[in-house]
């Protein structure tokens, strides 16, 4: 299964389930932008989303030794 970052451009799932951005961006209209396109490649191509800076999402994540395939 594809693997999408979503790095800085949507920090938690949260954020995403609510297209809700944090309140500090410069350019807010962007921001929800650049989330709509990541919600919309996370379905075109059937991608597992990752937030880089989402505690609640870090115990589901494989670490080392484990890996994806």
């Amino acid at each position: 299964r594809p693997m999408l970052f979503s790095a800085d451009a949507c920090y938690s799932k949260k954020n995403m389930d609510l297209m809700c951005i944090s309140s500090f961006h410069l350019d807010p209209v962007a921001s929800l932008e650049s989330m709509q396109r990541l919600k919309d490649l996370a379905e075109k191509y059937d991608a597992e989303l990752f937030y880089s800076h989402d505690p609640e999402s870090f115990p589901d994540y494989l670490v080392a030794p484990a890996f994806y395939s």
